[in-house]
Formats: C-alpha cells, sequence, structure tokens
C-alpha cells in the first residue's frame, strides 16, 4: 500500500487536472455562447429595427388619416357658419 500523503498528492494532482480541464470547457463553451449570444442580440436589434419601421409607417398613416379627418371636419364647419 502507499502512504497516506502519497495518495493524497496524487488525488490532488487528479483534481487539480480535472479542475483544469473543465475550466477550459467552461471556456471553450462559453466563447460558444458568446457567439450565440452575440448573433440573437444583433438579430433582435433588426426586428426592433424593422418593428420601429412599422410602427412609424402605420404612425403616419394613421397620423395623417386622422388629420385628413380633422381638416374635413374643420373645412365643413368653416363652410356651414
Amino acid at each position: 500500500m502507499l502512504p497516506r500523503s502519497d495518495i493524497l498528492d496524487f488525488d490532488d494532482e487528479t483534481n487539480d487536472d480535472t479542475i483544469t480541464n473543465r475550466a477550459s470547457i467552461r471556456r471553450s463553451r462559453g466563447s460558444k455562447s458568446s457567439k450565440q449570444e452575440e448573433h440573437i442580440r444583433s438579430e433582435m436589434k433588426h426586428l426592433l429595427c424593422k418593428g420601429f419601421e412599422l410602427n412609424l409607417v402605420v404612425l403616419s398613416y394613421v397620423g395623417s388619416r386622422i388629420a385628413t379627418e380633422l381638416c374635413k371636419k374643420a373645412y365643413l364647419q368653416f363652410f356651414e357658419s
């Protein structure tokens, strides 16, 4: 049998290697997930911009329709009085 100190040293080395391997796996996964997050962020920005442009189109259309209706009412009130 090995003395107790040798077993502990061996276990410590194994644990260090395992921790190092796990850390490197996390780093490699982290770079992958950060690339995915970056891609998702860019897609969300793109969709938000498209949504904002659509809102502007809708608001300008609705605004012009309201403005047209108000002008019609004002025109009719002016000539009725």
